[in-house]
């Protein structure tokens, strides 16, 4: 499984150093998306930065945050634009907040998903919090609005949509039995997906070529999802 092990084990290793911060974040972003996997998926794409979300209200919360990550040894990165990435012993690790004013941007599931977080356990030792599965697709599609410059074949956020759409068999269920407002934008989303000419290109851009191919099986889900 090509990447798969090496997001883990940063994910564990990012855990294991965050010492009592460890229950105050939520692990989001690429690196936790093989994470949403029930089957064992062929390849994955590498994530060298591990993005925890921590729920803050003010600059000074925020500021508290960042001297805790400098007690256990992280320091900021002097050569990235983003003033929350931290390293520590080859760790890329982005610290981001539920609240736009904080950072100057967010993601508008962040605070929600924040609050509906789940228990994911890797492995014997290691148990992180992620968001449940509809709500990390949501925050993919909101990234890909925002960053994908609306074409899916270049995108890592949409990359990371199909991914969970060919691995994860529940999903489909799981977005229909979720709760309003998440459940129609994620109807209102992937409709505006299915009605766009170059679908079938995005999402052969990055599923696996199965027999059936996994862009036909993920298409026909798809209309089903939505009625058609």
């Amino acid at each position: 499984m090509k990447h798969v092990h090496e997001n883990i084990v940063r994910i564990k290793a990012v855990q294991n150093s965050l010492g009592e911060l460890r229950n105050k974040v939520v692990f989001v972003g690429g690196a936790t998306v093989s994470l949403y996997a029930q089957r064992e998926a062929p390849e994955i794409r590498e994530t060298k930065d591990v993005d925890i979300l921590v729920e803050i209200a003010t600059n000074w919360d925020y500021a508290a945050v960042e001297e805790q990550l400098r007690r256990l040894g992280y320091q900021n990165d002097p050569e990235s634009k983003f003033v929350g990435r931290y390293l520590l012993s080859g760790l890329i690790v982005d610290l981001m907040a539920t609240d736009e004013k904080i950072l100057g941007f967010s993601n508008k599931w962040y605070k929600e998903g924040f609050q509906t977080a789940i228990d994911h356990r890797i492995d014997d030792l290691v148990s992180v919090k992620i968001f449940d599965c509809p709500h990390f697709i949501a925050s993919k599609i909101e990234a890909f609005k925002n960053r994908g410059e609306g074409d899916g074949r270049f995108s890592s956020d949409f990359e990371d949509i199909v991914f969970i759409l060919e691995n994860r068999p529940s999903v489909w269920e799981e977005m229909e039995q979720t709760t309003s407002p998440l459940k129609e934008y994620l109807k209102q989303e992937f409709q505006t997906f299915a009605d766009s000419p170059y679908i079938e290109e995005w999402i052969g851009s990055h599923s696996s070529f199965y027999s059936p191919p996994s862009a036909y099986l993920i298409q026909e889900d798809l209309k089903k999802y939505l009625g058609r």
